[in-house]
């Protein structure tokens, strides 16, 4: 199998993860040393004029500061952050493989955790109510699997709704005229029944 994820990623992602907690606490560390030093400006003047300065200094710091943290430092922390728990879920999960047909991909991005995904399409077949049965994985919007084409027969892993690894079991398992009956019958449905591995069900229209 072909994995998305490896060790390093986890390490590096801790690595970022750790600096910019570093930075923010040195971010910090500096603005307490500004005010303690705009305090000790301010008792060395003349009660009149350092008031007024002492305030517009400390109010100017924290700003600054504050806009650093959060307009510079703090998204891309999320991300890192949110990068650090997918590969903690995948790394350390239990996935059981599972094969199925590939039908598709639903290219609009979607954040869980803070991290960019897009949705893949298999297809499990009908089930007891006579309903198509699609399945819904994600993928992190940085992992390529072109290879994989609409119509083969793929073996792969999840961590929760999450893809961790793959590999093609039979390439164009399934013919495109079958798929075709298959969107046909789907669109005659309102409701589909769309499972996600995992836990969490839904019902939802299925997107070509």
């Amino acid at each position: 199998m072909i994995n998305l994820y490896e060790a390093r990623e986890l390490e590096n992602a801790q690595k970022k993860l750790n600096i910019y907690n570093w930075i923010i606490g040195v971010i910090v560390f500096v603005w307490l040393a500004l005010n303690v030093l705009f305090f000790i400006l301010k008792q060395s003047l003349e009660w009149g004029e350092s008031d007024l300065l002492y305030r517009a200094l400390a109010i100017l710091s924290t700003c600054v500061c504050a806009c650093v943290v959060f307009f510079i430092i703090a998204l891309p922390r999320r991300m890192c952050k949110g990068y650090k728990r997918v590969y903690e879920m995948v790394l350390h999960g239990d996935p059981k493989p599972v094969e199925s047909i590939f039908f598709g991909q639903d290219n609009e991005l979607t954040q869980r955790y803070g991290v960019d995904f897009y949705e893949l399409l298999f297809y499990d077949g009908v089930n007891q109510k006579g309903r198509e049965v699609v399945s819904r994985v994600v993928v992190d919007a940085e992992k390529d699997i072109s290879d994989v084409e609409i119509g083969d027969k793929v073996r792969f892993c999840t961590c929760g709704t999450v893809l961790a690894s793959y590999e093609i079991v039979e390439k164009g398992a399934m013919k495109q005229e079958d798929i075709d009956v298959i969107f046909k019958r789907m669109e005659e449905h309102i409701g589909m029944d769309v499972v996600l591995y995992g836990e969490n069900k839904k019902k939802g229209r299925l997107r070509r």
